[in-house]
């Protein structure tokens, strides 16, 4: 998710260089195409929030032992 500005501002997200939020921008934005703008960020957050929770959740563990 950090990625976006990087390769939006080097490349645009053309070259083969796209990535989730990127396809999110140009469904939304250039496209006009909020369905599948919204499905793209659907995707993204399953990728995302099971891995949030396993941060928050070793964080919890690390305070715990100390």
């Amino acid at each position: 998710m950090k990625i976006f500005d990087i390769i939006y501002a080097m490349t645009g997200g053309q070259y083969n260089t796209s990535v989730l939020a990127v396809d999110f921008y140009s469904q939304l934005f250039s496209f006009q195409n909020p369905g599948k703008a919204a499905a793209v960020v659907i995707l993204l957050m399953i990728a995302v929030v099971p891995l949030i929770v396993y941060q928050i959740r070793s964080y919890k563990a690390q305070e715990e032992l100390r």
